[in-house]
């Protein structure tokens, strides 16, 4: 009786241990669920009072209930790509689809669209302990595919399913200490999952998925009157989507993101958007991310990154801390993310010529069309202050997109914008073709700033160019704003142009304090140029503009921090409460 009643309970740990291993794949294959049942019944039938297959039936449940233990004691998604005790415990299903590092982008027009982008680990380099060849005992398999559910019901059991088109993509790089060690970087897979046709000014809910390629079930669409294929390798899309909501809700119920489209193009409806710049992974930027999350996420539209992002400068993991900290925030899960490229995103390596690897593979901007992504060759393409003209069109590198009332252009300080360039050809006609009446206000966004009322980076190449060969551009086209960061203090000049204030000239601002530093020396101490309104070098940020309707706009400047609290000693940097709040009115109607 008792030996009877110990078969029985192993006999149910192990059917639960199979159903386990079942529900933690993205797509069961039909063979497999076959399989699961032939098993289930043939162990049934071995319930006998034999002590061979008493000892049987624990050999082959014990890897199994560790299976089950592992699973339910820790949901933590190990930070080195390579953790293969992880793997090798036998939980390369949870490794291998486990998605992180969400955030989210548009096409040109934000109304109707969202590019949702995110990582999971790469099983199809699975390396050993020393990274010099495979993990034994485990099965080298290929990239998972990144998919979404989507909907406009919080209530997962109503999203639809989108499998990303874009194939995953992940990138290597040798990085070189100062005495000569070196060690080999790879990325996580980084999808990017466009999603069209959407409703203007409304609420999606959303989860990202993994699914492995050998688990994932292709298709078959039936018409009316169509016949079911016999094909065991086939699934009506309807119970696939249904079965990938059954998984999500069972393992990641509270992985469930929002975002909201912007309102529907060129109408009067107010949109603000929140500009932050030179970030990093530190404690001011943590600060600032921290107030921003707090004070103004649910109100901002979308978020402006100035550039300089992660500050990994070659050093790749540093970029999973990043993406770390701001999966921590929820900020980039919520609100998409444009981007200019800065100089510490170029990471250039003249050994392998290779460069703005991280940003152009993780990110997914509003592409005009894919990168055009030459290879560095001299020394000063590395230069963090005069590299200038580099082999990098398209893309991420530079592109536009609307918000509401709002285009927004974005540009490369580091590409090539002289006339006749691709960048300067596709600027001229994107500035000309504008149409003021849908969307007359309009933004540029740059890394690099032409004004500078600051000592540092007054005589590198790139503001000069900027300044002979874009200033003009903006002041005909009457751009609005020029907002910047590089240089690592906060500024707003007046409307200006070509040096004199000017009433229809843009309003430049420099945001380049977000995290990293706020220390830059001005170039006059006691008399600023008479273009600056405001200036400060001590205190941390970001900014923000609420376009009211198409006449009138809010920019107010948000202290997050200041030099002090790092200890920070210099008497002409004492850091005091700095408020700029500004009404501002549309330059383009005068």
């Amino acid at each position: 009786k008792v030996f009877a009643s110990t078969m029985t309970n192993y006999i149910r740990t192990l059917s639960s241990c199979i159903g386990r291993r079942v529900a933690t794949n993205r797509i069961i294959k039909q063979e497999r669920r076959t399989s699961s049942s032939m098993l289930s019944t043939a162990v049934a039938r071995l319930i006998t009072p034999l002590p061979a297959v008493f000892l049987f039936l624990i050999l082959i449940s014990a890897p199994c209930l560790k299976l089950v233990s592992s699973s339910d004691t820790s949901s933590h998604h190990p930070h080195h790509p390579w953790d293969t005790k992880t793997i090798q415990q036998g939980r390369e299903d949870d490794y291998c689809t486990t998605s992180r590092h969400v955030h989210l982008s548009t096409l040109k027009d934000s109304s109707t669209s969202i590019i949702i982008s995110f990582s999971s680990h790469p099983c199809d380099m699975l390396l050993n302990e020393k990274n010099t060849g495979n993990v034994a005992g485990v099965k080298k398999m290929p990239p998972s595919i990144g998919a979404v559910l989507i909907g406009t019901d919080p209530k997962i059991e109503t999203f639809r399913l989108v499998i990303g088109s874009e194939a995953p993509q992940r990138y290597n790089a040798t990085i070189r200490h100062k005495d000569g060690r070196s060690y080999e970087y790879w990325s996580e897979y980084q999808h990017h999952v466009t999603i069209q046709d959407l409703e203007p000014d409304t609420t999606y809910y959303y989860q990202c998925i993994v699914i492995r390629q050998d688990d994932l079930v292709f298709e078959t669409i039936r018409g009316e009157g169509g016949s079911d294929s016999n094909d065991n390798e086939t699934v009506d899309v309807k119970e696939q989507a249904r079965y990938l909501r059954k998984l999500s809700i069972e393992e990641k119920g509270d992985q469930v993101f929002s975002f909201r489209t912007s309102p529907v193009q060129g109408t009067e409806q107010s949109t603000k958007v929140a500009i932050i710049g030179d970030l990093g992974v530190f404690d001011h930027t943590k600060e600032m991310l921290s107030v921003l999350s707090s004070r103004h996420l649910e109100d901002v539209t979308s978020i402006i990154l100035v550039g300089d992002i992660s500050y990994a400068n070659g050093f790749h993991r540093i970029w999973d801390s990043w993406f770390d900290m701001m999966d921590s925030t929820k900020i980039p899960q919520k609100k998409p993310m444009y981007i200019s490229p800065g100089n510490h995103d170029v990471e250039g390596d003249l050994e392998t010529g290779a460069l703005y690897q991280a940003y152009e593979t993780r990110f997914r901007m509003p592409r005009i069309q894919q990168a055009l992504l030459g290879r560095v060759t001299k020394p000063q393409d590395i230069d963090l202050n005069v590299m200038y003209g580099l082999p990098y069109d398209y893309g991420n590198s530079f592109y536009s997109y609307t918000s509401g009332m709002v285009h927004n252009v974005v540009l490369n300080s580091f590409a090539n914008f002289e006339p006749g360039s691709n960048q300067y050809i596709w600027l001229e006609d994107e500035l000309a073709a504008v149409d003021r009446h849908r969307f007359p206000w309009l933004i540029v966004t740059v890394h690099c700033p032409i004004y500078n009322t600051f000592t540092k980076h007054r005589h590198d190449p790139q503001p000069i160019a900027m300044k002979k060969y874009l200033e003009p551009l903006f002041v005909i086209h009457r751009v609005n704003f020029v907002v910047s960061g590089h240089i690592h203090a906060y500024f707003r000049s007046k409307n200006v142009a070509y040096d004199i204030p000017t009433p229809t000239g843009p309003i430049h601002i420099v945001l380049g304090n977000g995290g990293r530093e706020a220390n830059a020396p001005f170039y006059n101490d006691e008399n600023a140029e008479d273009w600056v309104a405001v200036r400060d070098n001590t205190t941390y940020g970001y900014g923000t503009i609420n376009f009211i309707n198409r006449t009138t706009a809010l920019y107010e400047w948000i202290q997050t921090g200041s030099n002090n609290l790092d200890g920070y000693t210099d008497s002409r940097n004492e850091a005091f409460n700095l408020t700029d709040i500004i009404t501002i009115h549309n330059q383009y109607y005068l």
